[in-house]
């Protein structure tokens, strides 16, 4: 559902610390549905009343709360989602003002603050704070990444069934971000199963050339880091010249965060992870605008190899999890 554009790698190929891009920010975005709870899903809907009459016991959530929950070992601020039983059918969803609608800054590093140990000089530190600016260049990030032709217009699309959140096609068009929405099933036991609907940000056209194009699926998922100190991480002298120390600081400082996306990708069928490194024009102000120094592609089973994110472990997770889940009364 949805549809898809393709990711310019021109726009970002030659992007460096010595010619860095500017982050483009005045553009208005168009809407997402991250956040949209599968129970108002139009898709999840008939998805969960063919598993009632089928009589199988179903999960049924978004890629945002699976991930979450197949990272949880690395999180460290506090959250949690609302469970619904229907009979044999389970519904997870956000809470409303959760960070996990947010992407979080530094989350991991022993430096960073907590809910409990809050910056009085700095209001640009404080959690919440930090997570908004990084979520605002997440998506500013994504936007500026898809490929436009000369006067603006999308250059490639990939369309299949239009967004289910809108009515029409030509809504869609005009109104909400170029997003796929893929709905996967997973058998966790012989007796669950789980359904997730998953976001594809853009797909690659030179992904793995020796296929036939129209069986590539080159799905990109499309994130950025960013640099809020540079008098901790440095980007400008160490992204060139440290490449694999500087992506070990990450690891280290937002491992959560990392690991989400990752999660993200793998539940969503993306073979590659594209990463931008963002750092903010004045560090001591996240309103002055920010610039892109880097844009890397990263493959994601590699990926998830090097942040040790094991894919047997994270789905033992989410069985352990729907074993706590569909014991539960109806409510």
């Amino acid at each position: 559902y949805g549809r898809l554009q393709a990711i310019n790698r021109s726009k970002f190929e030659f992007v460096n610390c010595s010619h860095p891009v500017s982050l483009v920010e005045d553009q208005p975005l168009k809407a997402t549905f991250r956040s949209k709870s599968v129970v108002f899903d139009p898709v999840i809907r008939e998805l969960s009343s063919a598993a009632s009459k089928a009589e199988k016991e179903t999960i049924f959530a978004t890629d945002t709360i699976i991930s979450a929950l197949m990272s949880c070992p690395r999180s460290v601020y506090p959250w949690d989602i609302s469970v619904t039983r229907v009979g044999l059918l389970t519904f997870l969803e956000l809470r409303e003002g959760t960070i996990l609608d947010l992407v979080t800054a530094n989350e991991s590093s022993p430096d960073n603050y907590t809910y409990y140990n809050m910056p009085v000089d700095d209001p640009f530190k404080v959690p919440m704070a930090l997570a908004a600016e990084a979520t605002k260049i997440n998506d500013h990030y994504i936007q500026q990444l898809i490929a436009t032709d000369a006067a603006g217009a999308p250059a490639v699309v990939k369309a299949g069934r239009h967004c289910p959140f809108v009515e029409t096609a030509e809504e869609e068009e005009s109104k909400t971000a170029p997003v796929l929405y893929r709905y996967r099933r997973w058998a966790l036991t012989p007796a669950i199963d789980l359904v997730v609907r998953c976001e594809v940000n853009a797909f690659d056209p030179h992904f793995n050339p020796s296929v036939p194009e129209q069986q590539r699926e080159g799905y990109v998922l499309a994130c950025a880091l960013n640099e809020y100190d540079p008098k901790v991480s440095d980007w400008k002298k160490k992204l060139e010249t440290k490449k694999g120390e500087t992506m070990a600081n990450e690891i280290r400082n937002n491992s959560f965060k990392l690991a989400r996306w990752t999660a993200k990708a793998m539940l969503a069928g993306c073979p590659q992870l594209n990463i931008g490194f963002v750092t903010r024009t004045n560090p001591a102000n996240p309103n002055a605008g920010h610039t892109v120094l880097s844009s890397q592609f990263y493959k994601v089973k590699e990926f998830s190899q090097q942040i040790n994110l094991q894919p047997k472990n994270v789905w033992a997770i989410m069985r352990k999890m729907a074993g706590m889940f569909t014991p539960l009364a109806d409510g």
